[in-house]
């Protein structure tokens, strides 16, 4: 049976809009949005609590696990980025092969690495993703 949608991961990618900051990025985990439940229950609710959902939404957070390279300083700045993820493409993709992907305003919360004996250098990221996000779908 052919899953035409599924994609590896493979070829996924992430663009910093603002310093061009790129890196070899092994993981790449995205959680918004999330949107608050307000209680709305009151002295005449019967059984159950009653809730609404907030209008506004939180954008989440963007985890990255990278291979940590010192020569590429971290784009921390106080003005944020663009984060870009490029979605890998279906099928056999080529560097022209237009690809889905979503783009968010953010700015680094933390940025931690390690340096072992005998190990590959990593480090992680983790940002903060403020307002809407754009998702262009190419395929």
């Amino acid at each position: 049976m052919a899953y035409p949608d599924v994609r590896e991961a493979q070829g996924a990618t992430i663009i910093c809009g603002t310093s061009s900051w790129t890196a070899e990025i092994l993981d790449i985990k995205r959680s918004g949005p999330k949107f608050e439940k307000l209680d709305v229950t009151k002295l005449t609710s019967t059984v159950a609590k009653e809730y609404i959902r907030a209008s506004l939404y939180d954008s989440g957070e963007l985890d990255l696990t990278i291979h940590f390279n010192p020569d590429n300083p971290y784009p921390v700045t106080s003005t944020g980025e663009t984060f870009t993820i490029l979605y890998p493409a279906i099928g056999t993709a080529t560097a022209n092969t237009s690809r889905s992907q979503t783009a968010s305003a953010g700015f680094i919360l933390e940025a931690p690495h390690s340096v072992q004996l005998g190990k590959i250098m990593e480090g992680t990221m983790k940002v903060c993703l403020t307002g809407a996000a754009s998702h262009t779908n190419t395929q």
